[in-house]
């Protein structure tokens, strides 16, 4: 069982950086609302899930704050 997990979060991490470099790559994709506040919420979840294994507090409210842009 913990080899699928595995296996399933290295796919989640892979699928993540593909989005990521996918939508970083492409003008009008990197700068939609939509795809945006999708990925911060994807993100989110990564984040809640790993804080949660990690037995650490998870801000919800400082989390849930959309940045305005992809990167600096």
């Amino acid at each position: 069982m913990l080899a699928m997990i595995a296996d399933l979060v290295r796919h989640k991490w892979h699928a993540n950086a593909t989005l990521l470099s996918a939508i970083t790559h492409h003008e009008l994709a990197a700068q939609d609302e939509e795809l945006r506040t999708l990925f911060h919420h994807i993100l989110i979840a990564n984040r809640y899930w790993l804080l949660l294994i990690l037995q650490k507090e998870f801000a919800r409210d400082e989390e849930a704050r959309i940045p305005e842009r992809w990167m600096s």
